[in-house]
């Protein structure tokens, strides 16, 4: 064999050697073992070649993805792509089973909730998960776009103690099974015995009396300073016209009630409107409104008085019809048209709706006929609680405030519950 072959047979070898040396590390790195799955949270999440943030980008997932854990470190978890891409990103990024389950739960729910009035973001807005500064972020409201308000909550703005576990526990009886393995790894060579305890010395009672000690007096000790107060967060529950469900900060909102009504909020916040009529003024046609307002945010509730306005076409201005204020009242408010007896004639009307509770803890729905330029108490009636939405019945759970009165299993199904009953 010349030069020129033995050459190219030791090409041939080293290369059947490197690719059997890939296809073996390619095995071996899909033979890891899958200890967990997640869903990507953010909108994007960027997966990196190794820990560092200097690392290369291998993939990119987007919210809702998911992917299987095959590694922990500390906080940080290797995951596997469908594509059998591997790659490292931070756990706190990633939604477990049960949390993305709730999620869409939620997104399934609230595309039933009636809407409470459109707001208008000035600034690009996050959309959230849940009602926390620290849950994943699916979502970015443009700035200068409207989405509709459905629902509030307010949470204490303190960072979760801990994250979500990605890892399913394993079952007691492989925990058993790991524990046996483990006992039987250890030597199989017995312990020596243990020695015999020494005997007390022979004047141990003499040794073990004392002198009674005089009562030392307690020093007065410093009252504990006062512990700051949690602040709290205010969060609206929104609806984009994409259909995008999620929770924001409720401060950046501005609803889009028109500024000629708007100017008289007298520096409250509103937290719903509803168009009650038009009324035309020469060539413009303006709206008669509902609205609700709350003094301060960071309440329990959703509003503690409502407004109804007219247009007067001959001075060209808005006028109050009707108010009530000092009211507790919830989400949702409803608006629908109906058929009022005015002496022998019968006109059309908006009707409208609200959940208010009174001093001792009851729920009360109140209705009220809106007829051009009047507003008609028509009576209230009281909502039981402990049924959810389809009225199958729930266990009970604490009220909006925490003060234990009888509610559905959660905000959602109380909210839910109420746009059932005020909409039948």
């Amino acid at each position: 064999m010349n030069a020129m072959g033995v050459g190219s047979l030791l090409v041939r070898i080293i290369t059947a050697a490197v690719l059997a040396l890939l296809v073996s590390c390619g095995s071996r790195r899909d033979s890891r073992p899958v200890i967990g799955h997640a869903f990507a949270g953010p909108a994007s999440i960027s997966i990196r070649k190794e820990l560092s943030l200097r690392s290369p980008t291998v993939a990119t997932l987007k919210h809702g993805d998911e992917v299987d854990i095959i590694q922990v470190r500390r906080r940080f978890v290797r995951l596997r792509l469908p594509s059998g891409v591997e790659g490292w990103t931070d756990s706190r990024q990633l939604l477990s089973t049960a949390q993305m389950e709730a999620f869409r739960q939620l997104t399934k729910q609230a595309a039933r909730l009636p809407s409470q009035g459109r707001a208008t973001v000035f600034d690009p807005l996050n959309i959230h998960t849940e009602p926390s500064r620290w849950a994943p972020s699916i979502y970015q409201i443009p700035e200068n776009t409207s989405v509709t308000v459905i629902g509030h909550r307010v949470t204490d703005r303190v960072a979760p103690a801990n994250q979500p576990s990605l890892i399913p526990k394993a079952p007691p009886h492989k925990t058993k099974a790991r524990a046996e393995k483990k006992e039987k790894s250890k030597s199989r060579v017995p312990a020596p015995p243990m020695p015999e305890a020494p005997k007390p010395p022979e004047d141990w009672l003499k040794l073990s009396f004392r002198d009674p000690q005089p009562e030392q007096p307690v020093p007065e000790q410093d009252p504990a300073p006062d512990a700051k107060p949690i602040r709290k967060d205010d969060w609206t529950l929104v609806r984009t016209k994409e259909g995008k469900t999620g929770w924001v900060l409720t401060r950046p909102l501005v609803m889009g009630i028109p500024d000629d009504v708007a100017q008289y909020a007298e520096g409250h916040h509103i937290t719903s409107f509803f168009a009650l009529g038009d009324v035309a003024d020469g060539d413009a046609v303006k709206h008669d409104w509902l609205w609700t307002t709350i003094k301060q945010l960071g309440q329990n509730y959703e509003f503690d008085g409502f407004r109804v306005f007219t247009w007067n076409p001959v001075r060209h201005r808005y006028e109050t019809a009707y108010r009530e204020r000092d009211l507790e009242g919830y989400y949702p408010v409803t608006v629908h048209t109906t058929q009022v007896s005015e002496g022998k004639k019968t006109l059309q009307g908006r009707a409208f709706s609200l959940v208010v509770r009174d001093s001792s803890g009851q729920f009360w729905r109140r209705n009220y006929v809106f007829i051009p330029n009047r507003v008609r108490f028509q009576g209230k009636e009281p909502i039981q609680f402990g049924q959810d939405s389809a009225g199958t019945g729930a266990e009970t759970g604490n009220a909006p405030d925490g003060s234990g009165q009888a509610a559905s299993k959660s905000w959602l199904d109380r909210l839910m519950f109420w746009k059932h009953k005020l909409l039948k």
